[in-house]
């Protein structure tokens, strides 16, 4: 797949919160679900590699980013009820200690234990795949690559994301922390504005609420649970559209599920005076 150039707003990704009687949801970027796929590259499953051990930086500077480092390890498409079922794997191309350990582990994550007991053994067993996409998209920024995946399953709502964030220098997993002292955040100081940004998608969200006095007590809970250590501590931070600060966090809901794990624009999504005037009670 090739390079996904910009990410849309956060609530573009109430989309991929619908079950599968309705067409994908768009990958970030896209206006439009896509309607064209391109060819993909075949993939070999690999031998077994043994993890990699911490290695210095190289000295030689990193070659140049403007590559594509990310493509299709395996594809597929299927029609299932009338609807068509798209499924990517990723594959980071790039000649660095560790990364065919990270392919080796992306394969087996999402194809191996995803795509194959989801879709083909579900298929076999059920009669219907348990999930309907599997997509993904990535960016970089310096040393850093982000790789999000969104998997969307078939007769239930609310997508799951995972996140993969690579330092290129030593081709091994980033954590948290590292990824956000690159962008010039504290841990501490991420929770704080994760916490603000969360609180103001949430009224954003259910702004009806806000004008309705019936649900004050509602929008109360809402708001709580939102802002909790325990939701702020499930955010995770990636590298999002122009090399920006995105994430993928929790926001309570009113109906279904408990909560719903949303992509949103960490550094550029404004505080609302909503929120900031917000009184509970």
């Amino acid at each position: 797949m090739k390079k996904l150039i910009a990410l849309v707003l956060a609530l573009v990704m109430l989309l991929a919160l619908t079950a599968c009687g309705k067409a994908r949801p768009p990958i970030f970027g896209e206006t439009e679900p896509a309607t064209e796929m391109t060819t993909f590259i075949p993939y070999t499953e690999p031998t077994e590699t043994e993890a990699p051990t911490e290695t210095e930086a190289p000295t030689e500077p990193l070659p140049d980013y403007s590559a594509a480092y990310v493509t299709d390890a395996a594809s597929e498409t299927m029609e299932f009820d009338g609807f068509k079922m798209e499924y990517y794997i990723p594959m980071i191309v790039f000649d660095g200690e560790g990364i065919d350990y990270l392919n080796e582990m992306l394969y087996q994550q999402l194809y191996k234990d995803v795509y194959q007991k989801e879709v083909v053994d579900a298929l076999d067993e059920y009669g219907m795949p348990g999930v309907c996409y599997i997509v993904y998209q990535w960016e970089r920024y310096e040393n850093y690559l982000s790789i999000v995946v969104t998997v969307t399953p078939y007769a239930s709502e609310g997508a799951t994301f995972s996140i993969y964030n690579v330092d290129l220098s030593n081709g091994q997993l980033a954590s948290q922390s590292e990824l956000l002292n690159c962008f010039g955040y504290t841990v501490e100081e991420f929770s704080e504005r994760a916490k603000d940004v969360m609180g103001t998608v949430l009224l954003d969200q259910y702004e009806s609420f806000l004008e309705d006095p019936s649900m004050k007590l509602e929008l109360d809970d809402l708001l709580r649970r939102t802002t909790s250590e325990e939701y702020v501590s499930d955010a995770s931070a990636f590298i999002g559209a122009d090399g920006q600060l995105w994430m993928v966090a929790p926001i309570a809901s009113y109906a279904g599920a408990d909560r719903f794990m949303q992509v949103i624009n960490f550094a550029d999504y404004p505080i609302s005076e909503a929120y900031l005037n917000y009184g509970f009670g």
